[in-house]
């Protein structure tokens, strides 16, 4: 609830037991009222509050998938989650800690529409106590009942409204009503003996695969005895794939074709490599003329699953910082993402004091540029999933394969 919810977003990358793939983007959308001024003099804006929030994707992408690729019934699917929210969880140490580094805080116990759920007793949930989301579960038990329609239109869309707007929010039901998915076409490289797929923009699956692609070319990258160079090297290779990462955007309002294809072909693994020191590391602007755009995400909440036909699945979904925009919806018990802070702002120098990424300025309808990078690896008898967010990491699920 700290990292993901049906208020937010995110990515999925599905493969078939044919072995073809497909990319899922239910990333959040500016709503039509948003532009890319929208928050000059006002930066805490883009972060706490209504007007952080984007159009909510989450419970769309989840319902295509399923409709696509599921065999259980929907409401069978939600039916563990809405129990969970209704007869209670233990609170988990995780949830204890992500409530004391969230800045400010007193919003849990000072908000009624917090309290309820975080702090019942008049003090925040602690370790061990069992909390319920009675709301949630309702709002949950609507979507399985009636599907995407409950949260997209009617009371449920109604609700979320009002408290964006009493929040100083600009999102209508427009926004909520005509929100769609995008399909992406996915991107592929080979890494050593791996097959690499992942998601294009507005992902930064491009920018995973990068990395890999300059790593690729270092032949004894593997070598016991190389270990402290090749992590040398492969810090280096991210920080080219980040510089690269400052020209994307959403691909429905920027021309990447070409420029995604130019990221990960031969050529340009050849050239970064030939500009990677073994001794030394650089500024910041020397991996990119117009600046690298490095950056610190609080963190997602990541799925890998695999069945027996060869079906694997590597999503990530996320409400973007710590509790997303800091607004409950008082009668759903959703809470609702602060997306809307991963658009760059003009003339504003992000925290490292560097340029903005013009290709991710705010327009209507446009999704902001992501940090998740699902992943699925194949080799000849094996495929597993990998999830990239600040730096490289994974959570993974695998399978021998025999088609």
């Amino acid at each position: 609830m700290y990292h993901s919810g049906i208020g937010g977003g995110g990515f999925a990358l599905l493969r078939m037991p044919n072995g073809t793939y497909e990319s899922v983007d239910f990333r959040e959308a500016a709503p039509d009222a948003a532009h890319e001024n929208m928050y000059q003099g006002n930066i805490d804006g883009s972060k706490i509050g209504g007007l952080a929030s984007a159009v909510p994707g989450e419970v769309k992408g989840l319902k295509y998938i399923h409709e696509n690729y599921g065999n259980l019934r929907w409401a069978d699917v939600m039916a563990p989650a809405i129990k969970l929210a209704r007869y209670g969880f233990p609170v988990s140490k995780d949830l204890v800690t992500y409530m004391d580094l969230t800045t400010p805080n007193s919003f849990f116990t000072d908000e009624k529409e917090w309290a309820i759920d975080f702090a019942p007793q008049g003090h925040r949930v602690r370790y061990g106590e069992i909390m319920t989301r009675e709301r949630y579960a309702n709002t949950l038990e609507d979507i399985a009942n009636r599907g995407p329609k409950a949260f997209y239109t009617g009371p449920i869309a109604e609700a979320t409204i009002r408290a964006l707007k009493s929040r100083n929010g600009c999102m209508e039901l427009k926004d909520l009503e005509k929100y769609n998915i995008t399909l992406p076409d996915p991107v592929k490289i080979q890494y050593r003996d791996y097959s690499l797929t992942s998601i294009n923009a507005p992902s930064s699956g491009i920018v995973a695969l990068s990395a890999l692609n300059i790593l690729g070319g270092f032949h004894d990258f593997k070598e016991p005895r190389q270990s402290n160079l090749s992590t040398h090297r492969m810090i280096e290779a991210i920080k080219w794939g980040y510089g690269q990462r400052k020209g994307l955007g959403d691909p429905s309002f920027v021309a990447l074709s070409q420029y995604t294809k130019n990221m990960i072909s031969e050529e340009t693994g050849d050239w970064i490599r030939s500009k990677i020191s073994d001794n030394q590391t650089f500024d910041d602007d020397y991996y990119d003329v117009d600046g690298t755009e490095l950056l610190k995400t609080p963190g997602t909440s990541h799925i890998v699953t695999a069945d027996a036909s060869g079906m694997s699945v590597s999503m990530t979904t996320t409400i973007n910082l710590y509790f997303g925009s800091h607004v409950m919806v008082p009668e759903t018990g959703v809470i609702m993402n602060n997306e809307m802070n991963d658009f760059d702002i003009p003339s504003e120098r992000n925290r490292f004091g560097l340029d903005s990424n013009k290709a991710n300025f705010i327009e209507r309808g446009k999704r902001p540029l992501s940090a998740i990078s699902p992943i699925i690896a194949e080799t000849n008898d094996y495929f597993g999933g990998i999830e990239r967010t600040k730096t490289p990491c994974s959570t993974g699920a695998g399978e021998e394969r025999d088609d």
